[in-house]
């Protein structure tokens, strides 16, 4: 009985790991998508209408706001899945743009990899990690002499 017991222990806290890594980059995810939404919302707007790949005739656009602090993109559309607009870029340049002292920009990069585990890409000066199952949603956080000089977010919207 004692090694069943054992057998469940370990199966448990082996989805508990799983299940924290997923969480954690799901909330990057999160993150980056509520800084699309309120990065330099103070800046005027770039408005650049983009036909819209799925539906003839629909023009929908492409609003982008810089600003010191970085720059974010939405695709707004009438058919989108979010009325809203969904997020397509964020660029972080700045400290105390609203990341968490993790991501925070002159932070430790080491930290970041101690959290999140080993990235999806490692290049000099970057690492990138997927967000979601198929990694095609991306962040992607320079850095130099170990410490963070830019975070960037990508999201593919088709």
């Amino acid at each position: 009985m004692d090694s069943r017991v054992a057998l469940i222990v370990l199966c448990v806290a082996i989805a508990a790991c799983s299940t924290a890594s997923d969480t954690r980059l799901e909330s990057l995810d999160e993150l980056g998508d509520r800084l699309a939404r309120t990065i330099c919302s103070r800046a005027p707007v770039k408005v650049e209408s983009v036909p819209n790949p799925h539906v003839e005739g629909q023009i929908d656009r492409l609003e982008t706001r810089q600003c010191a602090s970085g720059s974010s993109t939405l695709y707004i559309g009438e058919t989108t899945s979010d009325p809203n607009g969904l997020a397509v870029a964020v660029n972080i340049l700045a400290e105390g743009s609203g990341l968490p002292p993790l991501l925070e920009i002159g932070h430790p990069i080491e930290h970041v990899m101690q959290s999140h585990g080993p990235p999806q890409e490692q290049a000099p000066g970057s690492v990138t990690y997927g967000l979601g199952i198929e990694g095609i949603d991306t962040i992607t956080i320079r850095h130099e002499a170990g410490r963070i000089t830019s975070i960037q977010w990508a999201w593919l919207v088709d």
